[in-house]
């Protein structure tokens, strides 16, 4: 057996294990069978043929060698309420042939999902592995079924210097602009497990395969922390500039390459996505200008002693841009050593002895060597968070309920800021104790920026009436947090909530997606998901505790990338949308067209 072979058949072992992660399976009696013929004891006794043909979603050429994986679900799932664990009734597994094509007999009379996977390919929606998969329903005459796989897409390049010379050893990372959980998130491309970080080859030249089709970034990091950036005689394999000194001496280097953003920005903000589609491969070329080394000096004052402040020196992208910096502790002077092209803020951070950070931040041109920075440390912005819920029933409904005058009781919201730069992490409270038997619930470590605020009820007799921050209305619009601003986020919880159950009009999908969004919090829509199959035809999603007020519903046969927390993104879909109007404490139940994304 060849290595190609020996490692397609490790790739087809690995994808059955992970089917099997999906669905319980019998014991395996052959190669290609996941599970036993249906016995006679079946209610359906009927059994049909299956076949189809696995096809290159961007050329029409058959696919050969792909997995393709048929399932029965079982035909109905206890509680009916839509959100169904999948359970497999039987199952099988085989490869396509040279001609893509596939065969299964035995299959019996009822609704089944057909999946098919193959390296170097996605779904025909573009994902890596779906469950359940394409339903088929299996009738009196064989069944033919077309299966569409993705090709994925390749970025290739080459960075060379300003003579036209290949720069070695240059770290290329990759951004991929996502949509996760209906917002936009920046996220690294990482190397498939076992692989190394992608670096250019001795020719400059660089290849990041098996990448989704989507909007991406390329940023160039020299390898500023390696041994191999410095050397007794000149430059190492990304530039930096060392100057010839006795024995070797690391002293700092005198040039070399800052970080570059394709096609050669200093920015992210600044720099030209690349878009790929399926099967796409796009050459970039960048060329990397050396800049002389600059330094900055300076003090560091209001830390306690004995701490040693972290200090970082970032551009506006948030990348790194020192690669040297000494600090003393005793007397709070630092320097440090950067190749900067532009703006460059230095921040220290350090924790008092209550555990609390503090903080200190300040944004200069780093294009020429600066001395005598100060920067003084002094509590980091936070914004204590107060609940209260308002009781709208007698004191002893609201006592049966456990919420009588439930004042900051912590347990009540869970908050979460989602900041409106791309590449910064989301921010979730602290619960920090003030007392013997109590707790608060504080947002720390705020930088300067837009959030939206998203607030979880942790009870479900309660749901939200107001969000307020210095006069802000949260639910329609976004926190923006000042350096030096500081007030008290006011969250009023009610007890009179609505309850809204959802179900779909017939259709082909077995998967559908709801998107409940109120009037009210436009940012803050609530999504579920909804799987029919056979004999489960009718099952309906439950939303409660909701706020009263006016509701759009949209359900989808998809939501991959859909920024469906935004309500730009949705306004294409308004039209298609089913309006709700929810008084308090009342019930309502509605059923709702499938809007196929794309048609």
């Amino acid at each position: 057996m060849n290595r190609a072979t020996c490692a397609f058949n490790l790739w087809a072992a690995a994808i059955l294990f992970m089917l099997g992660s999906f669905f319980p399976v019998q014991q395996v009696k052959a190669q290609t069978n996941l599970s036993d013929l249906p016995s006679a004891s079946d209610t359906s006794k009927a059994t049909h043929t299956v076949s189809g043909t696995v096809i290159n979603l961007d050329t029409g050429e058959p696919v050969s060698r792909a997995l393709v994986d048929i399932n029965q679900i079982w035909d109905r799932v206890p509680g009916g309420t839509g959100a169904m664990a999948f359970a497999s009734k039987w199952r099988r597994a085989m490869l396509t042939d040279k001609d893509g094509h596939f065969k299964f007999e035995g299959v019996p009379q009822a609704d089944v999902f057909l999946s098919a996977t193959k390296p170097g390919f996605l779904n025909d929606k573009g994902e890596l592995f779906s469950v359940p998969g394409q339903r088929v329903r299996v009738g009196l005459d064989a069944t033919s079924v077309v299966i569409r796989l993705m090709p994925t897409a390749v970025i290739t390049g080459r960075v060379t210097d300003t003579d036209g010379e290949p720069v070695e050893g240059i770290e290329i990372t990759i951004y991929r602009l996502r949509v996760e959980n209906g917002r936009k998130h920046l996220q690294p491309v990482q190397p498939e497990k076992g692989q190394p970080t992608l670096t250019t080859n001795e020719n400059g030249e660089f290849r990041a395969f098996g990448l989704t089709p989507g909007t991406y970034y390329v940023v160039v990091i020299p390898l500023w922390a390696s041994d191999s950036a410095f050397g007794p005689e000149g430059p190492g394999p990304n530039g930096i500039d060392v100057a010839s000194t006795v024995n070797g001496s690391d002293d700092p280097p005198d040039a070399g390459y800052p970080v570059t953003y394709y096609p050669g920005a200093a920015e992210l903000s600044q720099s030209t996505p690349i878009q790929l589609s399926a099967g796409q491969e796009e050459r970039i070329d960048l060329t990397l200008r050396r800049i002389d080394v600059v330094s900055i000096a300076g003090t560091v004052t209001g830390y306690p002693r004995g701490e040693d402040p972290e200090l970082q020196f970032l551009n506006q992208s948030g990348d790194r841009i020192a690669f040297f910096y000494d600090f003393d502790p005793e007397t709070g002077r630092f320097e440090a050593k950067l190749i900067s092209t532009g703006l460059c803020t230095i921040r220290a951070d350090t924790d008092e002895a209550a555990g609390h950070p503090w903080h200190a931040e300040l944004t200069l041109k780093a294009e020429a060597n600066t001395k005598n920075v100060h920067l003084t440390l002094l509590p980091a912005p936070f914004i204590p968070i107060v609940v209260r819920a308002e009781a709208s029933k007698s004191q002893s409904d609201a006592d049966r309920q456990g919420i009588a005058n439930p004042q900051n009781d912590t347990s009540l919201v869970n908050v979460v800021l989602h900041p409106a730069e791309l590449e910064r992490a989301d921010i979730a409270p602290a619960k920090e104790q003030e007392g013997l038997n109590e707790t608060s619930l504080v947002l720390r470590n705020i930088d300067a920026g837009i959030y939206g605020v998203q607030v979880i009820v942790g009870r479900k007799s309660l749901c939200v009436k107001s969000i307020s921050y210095a006069g802000t209305d949260l639910l329609r619009e976004k926190l923006t947090v000042t350096p030096g601003s500081l007030s008290s986020m006011q969250i009023v919880l009610r007890d009179d909530c609505a309850a809204l159950e959802v179900g779909t009009n017939p259709d082909d999908s077995a998967v559908r997606f709801v998107v409940v969004v109120p009037d009210h919090a436009p940012w803050n829509p609530m999504v579920d998901t909804l799987y029919t199959i056979k004999g489960n035809e009718d099952a309906r999603l439950h939303f409660s505790p909701l706020t009263p007020g006016v509701y759009r519903i949209f359900a989808f046969d998809s939501i991959e990338g859909l920024e469906y927390t935004n309500p730009d993104a949705l306004s294409e879909y308004a039209s298609r949308a089913t309006q709700v109007s929810l008084e308090p404490n009342e019930s309502a139940s509605v059923k709702v067209d499938v809007i196929h994304r794309g048609k």
